[in-house]
């Protein structure tokens, strides 16, 4: 009777540092060797090259078994050479396994789908997602049946702790960052896995039909947990102010993410991935889906913001000549990961030149907006609520029935731009003449307009 053994070959190490798993079939003293579709790094094996992780194990063992399942079923085989058993047991096998899905490969063709089928605003979250699970498991083929519960705990551990990652930048060249554990983010791609993980079941599943290709779901083991509330990231409207009043006469990243912050924040806030994908300005309104939960959502997320005063020099500065979307941000940095990184490098850059006690990033903008209309414009919970465009769960039923009316949010926008908008009384402005006649002596025309 032939025997099996699962192994690797040191001297077939891959250029990505990966060993394929083989399994060596021994019949009437001879030998052949089939590979796998398991593929192990450095950290998973022996020092004298063996395999020591037990899920592998556990795998290939299940290959064999099945190959012994063919073997019984079969007539004498005693004369048949090693390389006709294997050619006889690869045959048989065939037809009795389902196909292999590749996930990435498959999560890549469904988000090519919905961007053809005008998905493509929040396909840029999968996108980053299925990125981010090539960098976890270090190749660009990942099957499905690797897609399983204990999977998914250790690739949360993964996104949650500090990790370099590997890119290619607008020039098409490999750059290796550094980037930082992630927070409730993580929830965020475990979720855009589920998600996908579900539409791999719609297409290759069928279970009027009793086609079940696809056997196991981890998503019943593994629960993906609720959010914790958000770290309050909001700056002071002082702080903002020093932002507002920010100038460098060359462009520098400093000054785009000064600038790219000041357009989040006469926004409501918009996440940035938001700014890199929108593409539509409508009778002076900004209109959108936000990506982040447009495809679980009957309104699809959608908002309309109206475009203030302070925000048109920022458009025009920014604006898409190709007229493919409102911003260029997407010429300029090949991914909304790398833009939001960049705009994340230029506010650290201002904080250090303004000399401020907290360094800012992209979201403070949000929480800052929000913050501002609560606390200091006493603008009411549920009006905050919208304008960040949430789902109001409390009311969904009612919500079905009434139409949106965007001026409230607009209301609410205003009365935090007009705190940064009013004009020095009287007091402060004797307050600041004798500041600017200390250290501008010779300067006396338009002093109001220096300090307003």
């Amino acid at each position: 009777m032939p025997t099996f053994k699962q192994l690797i070959f040191k001297h077939q190490q891959k250029e990505d540092g990966s060993f394929n798993v083989k399994i060596r079939i021994t019949h009437n003293r001879k030998s052949k060797y089939v590979s796998t579709s398991f593929y192990i790094k450095d950290k998973q094996v022996t020092a004298k090259y063996g395999i020591k992780d037990r899920s592998i194990i556990k795998k290939v063992e299940e290959e064999i078994d099945s190959y012994w399942d063919i073997i019984k079923k079969l007539p004498d085989i005693q004369n048949l050479d090693v390389s006709d058993l294997v050619d006889l047991l690869e045959k048989e096998k065939t037809k009795l396994k389902a196909p292999e899905i590749d996930f990435i490969a498959f999560s890549k063709k469904h988000i090519s789908q919905l961007e053809s089928n005008g998905g493509g605003k929040y396909a840029a979250s999968f996108k980053t997602t299925i990125n981010s699970l090539g960098d976890f498991f270090g190749r660009e083929s990942v099957l499905i049946a690797e897609i399983n519960a204990n999977m998914l705990v250790s690739y949360e551990v993964y996104l949650r702790k500090d990790r370099v990652i590997t890119r290619l930048n607008q020039f098409g060249k490999p750059v290796q960052t550094k980037q930082k554990g992630m927070g409730n983010g993580a929830l965020t791609y475990l979720t855009n896995i589920r998600t996908l993980f579900n539409a791999a079941l719609f297409e290759y599943n069928d279970e009027d039909n009793g086609v079940i290709n696809i056997k196991h779901y981890p998503f019943r083991k593994y629960k993906l947990d609720k959010k914790k509330l958000p770290e309050k990231r909001s700056l002071k409207p002082t702080t903002i102010k020093q932002l507002l009043d920010f100038h460098e006469e060359k462009p520098s990243r400093a000054t785009l993410g000064r600038d790219v912050f000041l357009i989040s924040f006469y926004l409501l806030g918009t996440n940035l991935i938001d700014l890199y994908e929108v593409s539509k300005i409508e009778n002076g309104r900004l209109v959108y889906n936000r990506i982040k939960t447009a495809d679980r959502r009957a309104d699809s997320a959608f908002i309309s913001i109206k475009v203030e005063k302070e925000l048109q020099p920022l458009i025009d500065k920014y604006r898409d000549k190709k007229g493919k979307r409102v911003f260029r941000f997407y010429e300029m940095y090949t991914s909304s990961e790398n833009f939001v990184k960049a705009v994340n490098i230029g506010l650290a850059q201002v904080a250090k030149m303004l000399e401020l006690d907290v360094i800012p990033t992209t979201y403070c903008a949000r929480h800052s907006w929000a913050t501002i209309a609560r606390n200091n414009c006493k603008v009411s919970k549920d009006d905050v609520a919208m304008a960040l465009n949430h789902v109001d769960t409390k009311h969904k039923v009612t919500d079905a029935y009434l139409n949106t009316d965007w001026s409230v949010i607009d209301n609410a926008n205003t009365e935090v731009l007009s705190l940064f908008r009013r004009k020095l009384t009287p007091e402060e402005i004797d307050n600041k003449i004798v500041e600017f006649f200390e250290n501008n002596p010779m300067v006396y025309d338009n002093l109001e307009d220096h300090l307003i």
